[in-house]
Order: C-alpha cells, then sequence, then structure tokens
C-alpha cells in the first residue's frame, strides 16, 4: 500500500481565504460546507483540481497545509476516478497552514503552480 503525504494543498479564492483566516479558523467553501468536509488535494492531484474546478477564475491562492496536526480529522476517501483524496472533517486551524502561495498567470492567462508544491512533494519525511 502506498503512503499518503502528511501534506495536502487548498485552492481558494484570496479574499474569502483572508476572510477565514481572520477567524483564526478556514471553514471552507461553500462547496465544502454542502459536502460537509473540506476538500484538499495531494501534490500530484492539485493541477487537475485546479483546472476542473477553478480554470477562468483568478485572484486564487493555494494553501499548503500540514495534516499531521489535523489528526483523526483527515480522512483519505475515494473520489474521482477512484483516487482517494483528503478531506479535513471540522474546520482548519490557522496552526496547520504551512505556507500560502499565489496561483500566478501568465499573460496568457495561463496557471502556474507554485515551484514550492513541488519542493513539498519531494521531501520523503512529507509521508506517513
Amino acid at each position: 500500500m502506498s503512503k499518503n503525504p502528511n501534506i495536502a494543498y487548498k485552492i481558494e479564492n484570496k479574499s474569502v481565504w483572508k476572510q477565514d483566516l481572520d477567524k483564526g479558523k478556514y471553514e471552507g467553501s461553500t462547496l465544502d460546507k454542502k459536502d460537509g468536509f473540506i476538500h484538499l488535494s495531494s501534490g500530484l492531484q492539485l493541477e487537475r483540481t485546479f483546472l476542473l474546478h477553478f480554470g477562468g477564475q483568478t485572484d486564487l491562492i493555494v494553501a499548503a497545509i500540514d495534516l499531521a496536526q489535523l489528526g483523526e480529522t483527515v480522512v483519505w476517501e475515494e473520489s474521482r476516478g477512484g483516487e482517494l483524496f483528503p478531506h479535513i472533517y471540522g474546520n482548519l486551524p490557522v496552526s496547520a497552514i504551512i505556507e500560502t502561495m499565489d496561483i500566478v498567470y501568465d499573460g496568457n492567462g495561463k496557471a502556474t503552480i507554485p515551484i514550492n508544491i513541488h519542493r513539498h512533494e519531494a521531501n520523503p519525511e512529507n509521508m506517513s
């Protein structure tokens, strides 16, 4: 059985993200609240998640989340195409956010995944 990463990612609108973090926790997007959990993606799933759910949107961030800090509130569940995705059942405390990065767009509107995501994924210590 393969190991799940200890770091996952959340894409969100910058202003929504800031409003929630000003409260000391991220409570989730409208979809997250409807589904009853906060949707996250592994680094390998992130680009596809962006294309499927955030294509055409701008003013977005991607946050690196330390899943180890969240304990049993994180459940890896089958979703798109049978892949396992990390879901947080509860709020995301600010203390579990490792880093927040802007999604940058080139002159043609093409998004670039921040390089730090690849750094997090490459570190074997970030697997459980």
